[in-house]
């Protein structure tokens, strides 16, 4: 089980990742064993870990506040399966850079597919999710973010393609996705989005056409 892979431009980290888990360190198998008990299946899990990929536990002096979190408070909130610097952070903004910088139309066009591919899936996360739910009640911890979730993934899909056909988004439009931003932006269920500011660079663009598609380069 694992979220969708980006291309990276070194590995090294993930190396060391899996080695430490190999080791015992289970920041890896403990999470995505913990997320199959929550979602209660392999493939449940799946749709889960899409989720999951896109968060990071909020700061521990709020987690405290609202939790009251201490040594003999018990895992197994779906807020204890999120990692504080997750690579989806990193590698979606590479690929949003790739993707708007590329120096060849092949890398434009790779770039592209692979956006709209994970944009996909955060599109589909949120239905599947909300199936579970009500056999899976901690799920809704994080009622707010999967639909979160659902909506960006939608702003991702309309920002590429209104790259990619020249054509302006509407100012209602504009300012629909900047308020969607900012109150996903806000701490929420004990996790903040790492995906936004690429995101906030798509809609940006977006608005001011200064990439060119494919066949024009």
């Amino acid at each position: 089980m694992h979220a969708f892979s980006l291309t990276r431009t070194s590995d090294s980290s993930a190396v060391e990742s899996i080695r430490l888990d190999g080791l015992g360190l289970t920041h890896i198998s403990g999470p995505e064993s913990g997320l199959r008990q929550l979602a209660g299946s392999e493939a449940a899990a799946s749709q889960l870990v899409v989720l999951i990929s896109t968060l990071s536990p909020v700061p521990f002096h709020e987690r405290y506040q609202q939790q009251k979190t201490s040594q003999l408070t018990p895992m197994g909130n779906a807020v204890d399966y999120t990692r504080p610097d997750p690579p989806l952070r990193e590698d979606l903004r590479l690929l949003v850079e790739r993707y708007l910088h590329s120096a060849t139309p092949a890398d434009h066009v790779a770039a592209h597919q692979q956006l709209q591919t994970l944009f996909q899936s955060w599109i589909a996360s949120g239905p599947a999710l909300d199936a579970l739910a009500p056999e899976h009640p901690k799920l809704n911890q994080l009622t707010l973010r999967r639909s979160q979730l659902t909506q960006l993934g939608q702003l991702g899909i309309q920002s590429l393609a209104s790259i990619e056909s020249h054509t302006p988004p509407t100012a209602a439009w504009i300012e629909a996705q900047s308020t969607l931003l900012k109150t996903s932006a806000d701490h929420s269920e004990l996790t903040d989005f790492v995906i936004l500011p690429p995101l906030q660079q798509l809609v940006d663009t977006a608005g001011k056409q200064v990439v060119t598609g494919p066949s024009s380069r």
